[in-house]
């Protein structure tokens, strides 16, 4: 527990300790690294062109899963659509019934 205390007591004093740094003796001041000479700032050359992968077992199996179930799939929205374009139809000649019926329970109930 002491252990604890002293390594976090030395690590909070460290932050607070300063130094100066002092550059080497060949450098003159005014001559430094130009901004076209450091990495950051520089891109390198683009040599990329893109490779397809090859198809894996997954891939594969994918594949041949879509190529079976195709017809049932495009089966099933064709019934689908069907279905839709009937209730459509449906809803259409209705509507209009429903609407013409509550009027008239509305007309019938501002009477009373």
């Amino acid at each position: 527990m002491y252990k604890v205390g002293g390594v976090a007591g030395l690590s909070g004093a460290l932050g607070l300790w300063s130094a100066s740094v002092l550059a080497a003796e060949g450098e003159k001041p005014g001559e430094g690294i130009g901004i076209d000479e450091l990495s950051l700032y520089t891109t390198p050359p683009q040599n990329l062109r893109y490779v397809e992968p090859e198809r894996g077992q997954v891939e594969e199996g994918v594949a041949t899963l879509r190529k079976l179930a195709e017809p049932y799939t495009s089966w099933g929205q064709q019934t689908a659509d069907t279905a839709r374009e009937k209730v459509q139809g449906v809803y259409r000649a209705v509507k209009p019934k429903v609407d013409s019926a509550v009027q008239f329970g509305q007309g019938e109930k501002n009477m009373q």
